[in-house]
């Protein structure tokens, strides 16, 4: 870990992260991020570990610190990768974090990946507590709203390429951190029409 997490108490690691994250967002209380240290735990998988499987209710809001994740599906045993996750980004499915049901997905390790990890109930607490932490909640989820929807309309309307070129241009170094194979299923398309694309040299296929 090239941040030796490990070495640090969680409340300087709290108090570091979401100094960082105020600037996307919003700032928080000193005494909100006591409280919010309280609740936070320090995890630390290693690539390809699972965090959980699919069928589980999930009870817990995960943030990634270094490394990254990805949260998919299976069909026919195949991966049917919705989501990644990585440095300073929140991860949780959805449905079971917030209407209590078995989740869908599963969540595994891209990466040897550390992460905090902070339990439903105190989290929704701290939101009737502190009204910046509110503000700070409603923001992240507005915000996760507009990149699926983002999502949801390049998977409708654009070609292979645009998907691509798009997902580059989001995270500029995908393709040096996740395998074509989960690129190809997060982006809706085969593999071979991945490799092709990107392949100067040969003729684009989209679809």
């Amino acid at each position: 870990m090239s941040l030796n997490y490990c070495e640090m108490g969680i409340s300087h690691i709290v108090q570091r992260t979401f100094a960082e994250l105020a600037s996307k967002f919003c700032d928080l209380t000193d005494e909100c991020l006591r409280d919010l240290s309280d609740l936070a735990e320090l995890r630390v998988i290693q690539k390809h570990e699972e965090l959980f499987p699919s069928g589980k209710r999930i009870t817990k809001l995960y943030l990634v610190l270094e490394g990254s994740l990805k949260a998919f599906r299976t069909k026919e045993n195949k991966e049917i990768i919705d989501w990644f996750a990585f440095d300073m980004e929140f991860i949780t499915p959805i449905n079971s974090f917030f209407r209590n049901l078995p989740s869908e997905h599963s969540i595994v390790a891209l990466e040897n990946t550390v992460f905090i990890e902070f339990p439903k109930n105190e989290v929704l607490e701290l939101t009737k507590r502190y009204h910046c932490f509110e503000t700070f909640s409603r923001l992240i989820i507005t915000d996760t709203c507009l990149r699926l929807q983002d999502r949801l309309a390049s998977l409708q309307f654009e070609s292979a390429s645009q998907k691509l070129e798009a997902l580059i241009q989001i995270r500029s170094d995908i393709l040096q951190r996740v395998s074509l194979t989960d690129i190809a299923s997060y982006l809706g398309i085969s593999l071979e029409t991945l490799s092709r694309i990107r392949n100067p040299n040969r003729k684009k296929i989209e679809y």
